[in-house]
């Protein structure tokens, strides 16, 4: 579901929801407000093969995140530089099997307000 978060408007978003927050308007800003992480609680990326669809998962990584630009910066750039980004086609082990928590496909995403 795309949500379209105008200006002056708050959006939550339930946690362990997929998402891909992006700013199509030039010069547009966005506060997001994160939580502090618990020793060995771990966030995730995912990038998928087709970005519109978001049917299939490219490349998913999880990591303990204590501060952005420290901790999510060298997870992005190892997809960068990865085979997958390269070619737009996983491969065995660009996702794993095995997640640290299940992510939530079921939940309705709520209106900003």
């Amino acid at each position: 579901k795309d949500v379209h978060i105008r200006e002056g408007q708050v959006f939550l978003l339930p946690s362990r929801i997929p998402h891909s927050p992006q700013r199509p308007e030039e010069g547009a800003l966005g506060l997001v407000v994160e939580r502090r992480r618990d020793e060995g609680e771990v966030d995730g990326l995912r990038w998928y093969c087709d970005f519109d669809k978001c049917e299939e998962v490219l490349y998913e990584r999880y990591f303990h995140c204590g501060d952005l630009g420290r901790d999510l910066v060298p997870v992005v750039k190892a997809f960068k530089e990865s085979e997958e980004c390269a070619t737009g086609k996983n491969k065995e082990g660009s996702v794993p099997t095995e997640k640290p928590f299940e992510i939530d496909l079921e939940t309705e995403v709520p209106d900003p307000f």
